[in-house]
């Protein structure tokens, strides 16, 4: 993914928008403490892209940011890092997450 982040800021793909889920969460080792917002948009943000913050819960500012960013005439890529939490609906009601779920009976881990 990161090869394809650099070529798209160097190439100045000004039509693309990414919406990069930043919910502390590691793909297996739960929270990640070191995965801070800032840090993550100083990656986008080096090989060129133009980083927006949005909180990834609250539909009546993301939807608006996406028109705007659609819309414009832009030189850059843009990526939107959506902050949410794992286990929260857009009403911010909690929800069993996956990682919560037990397996099945006979269900393999992979």
């Amino acid at each position: 993914m990161w090869e394809a982040a650099l070529i798209a800021g160097r190439h100045a793909l000004g039509n693309l928008i990414v919406i990069a889920n930043h919910n502390k969460q590691g793909l297996h080792e739960g929270l990640v403490d070191t995965a801070s917002a800032e840090r993550s948009a100083d990656k986008w943000a080096c090989p060129g892209w133009d980083v927006f913050h949005v909180d990834g819960h609250d539909s009546a500012a993301l939807l608006p940011l996406l028109r705007v960013l659609r819309l414009a005439p832009r030189s850059a890529p843009a990526v939107v890092i959506a902050r949410t939490h794992e286990g929260l609906t857009p009403e911010r009601r909690p929800v069993r997450t996956l990682r919560e779920a037990p397996l099945a009976a006979g269900a393999d881990s992979c």
